[in-house]
Parts: C-alpha cells; structure tokens; sequence
C-alpha cells in the first residue's frame, strides 16, 4: 500500500509479491505462459514496488492537487519512493524474518508471563507498544479506537490488536 508508512507499505510489498509469484508458479506447473510481473525468475520484488509507485503517482499527486487533504499521503508515497530506491530485495526478505522474529518474542512473552492475550498498540509513526497487564486492559471484545489514548500511559492509538 504505497501510501502507508513505509513499515506498513514493506510488509504489504511482501504480501502481494508473495501473491504474485504464487500466480507465476502455477502458471509454469501448468504449462502456461508466465505472467511477467509474477515470474520470480526474472521480476524484482523491489522493483516491483517501485514500478507501481511509478504508475500510480501521476494519479495521487493530480488527485491531491484537488483535495489537498490528501497531501500529506501523497508525499509519504513519495518518501516511500526514496526508501525503495536504496532497498535491496534481500533487505526485504530480511525485515520479514524480523517481522517473524518479532512476533514469536510477543507470543513467547505472554506464554512466559502466563498471559493468553496482550494488546499491541501501534502509534501513528508505526511504534508498537505490547501490554499485557490484564488489570491495565481488562481483555474486552475490542481494543481502544485509534484516536484513543491508553489508560494511565497516555499514548494515543492509531491501531490496537488483541495478539493471541
């Protein structure tokens, strides 16, 4: 998602890639012609992102000249741009596997501590916070809004999860 925050927009490029070389894969189990945007043999997952930043930027920055509302997205997909440029498709790989890492130390954490829920907060410059205080947040069927700020700590909301 090119507009989100980079560490967002990375882990959607993951998914979508994934996506499209499963497609490309099936497609040569198949006998099919490949799809050259799905083939993993030839296709960058890098570039890939940034020929599509490429194609649709044209469209956000006409569409943010009429609703300047939207600026602020657009120049975030143009940074988003810049760090593309200087990633490396292994740099990618990489960061899934600390994305991975990262939710095993979560889940590790709330078994150690005898926890079967904690709440992952996420701030607006993608910080995440993990609580797993059952007194702090009573487990409730929904996470505080974004927008909210969390009890006692005061950090405002831009997501919030019950990670199991």
């Amino acid at each position: 998602n090119v507009l989100k925050p980079f560490p967002i927009a990375r882990r959607w490029a993951l998914c979508v890639t994934d996506e499209f070389f499963h497609q490309g894969d099936v497609e040569r189990t198949l006998g099919m012609p490949v799809t050259p945007s799905s083939d993993r043999r030839i296709q960058s997952r890098v570039a890939t992102q940034r020929m599509f930043i490429k194609f649709v930027g044209p469209f956000f920055d006409s569409t943010a000249t009429l609703y300047p509302g939207l600026r602020p997205d657009v120049e975030r997909m143009h940074h988003n741009s810049d760090t593309w440029a200087s990633y490396s498709d292994a740099e990618l790989e990489e960061s899934r596997i600390e994305d991975f890492d990262q939710r095993h130390r979560r889940q590790s954490l709330a078994e150690q501590d005898g926890f079967e829920h904690l709440l992952c907060v996420t701030t607006s410059d993608e910080q995440e916070f993990l609580f797993a205080d059952p007194q702090t947040f009573p487990e409730s069927p929904s996470p505080p809004e974004p927008g909210q700020l969390t009890p006692g700590l005061g950090i405002m909301v831009s997501r919030a999860r019950w990670h199991q």
